[in-house]
């Protein structure tokens, strides 16, 4: 979790961040947040650890100033699978997680599937997700 004023100045931080006002700035991040909007990340391998996972940003605000600041933080998809794995569809279906460009962010098989960016993208159910205009999307999948 870190949180940084509207300058990119990092005030708060639960991690080694190494970056500069200027870099700050710069990261989607911070402009989407500090612009008034919730941010939600691609998944991404983490340099440092090598998990895949997902920053999720909010402008922080307060009644007198207004925006005052961004608050965001790094959610590993590996502890995300834990609640999605225990979705089943009928007898033999289970449950996966994409972005909105159809990237897979959680699966059953996460190691072979999550962290080899494996491709979903044709997957009639992806489809509809990526063509949806918003996140309420119910996917639905040919049964077989």
């Amino acid at each position: 979790m870190y949180m940084v004023d509207m300058q990119g100045e990092i005030m708060v931080s639960t991690k080694q961040l190494k970056l500069t006002p200027k870099e700050v700035k710069e990261v989607d991040w911070f402009s989407q947040a500090s612009g008034g909007f919730t941010y939600i990340s691609d998944v991404f391998i983490d340099e440092k650890s090598g998990l895949a996972m997902i920053t999720i940003s909010q402008p922080v605000e307060n009644i007198f100033e207004g925006r005052v600041g961004v608050i965001a933080f790094d959610l590993r998809m590996d502890k995300f699978k834990e609640v999605v794995e225990k979705i089943h569809a009928g007898d033999t279906g289970h449950a996966y997680v994409v972005d909105k460009k159809g990237n897979l962010m959680s699966h059953r098989d996460f190691d072979e599937k999550v962290l080899t960016q494996f491709d979903v993208k044709a997957i009639p159910g992806v489809i509809n997700v990526m063509a949806a205009e918003s996140y309420d999307v119910l996917a639905k999948t040919e049964r077989k």
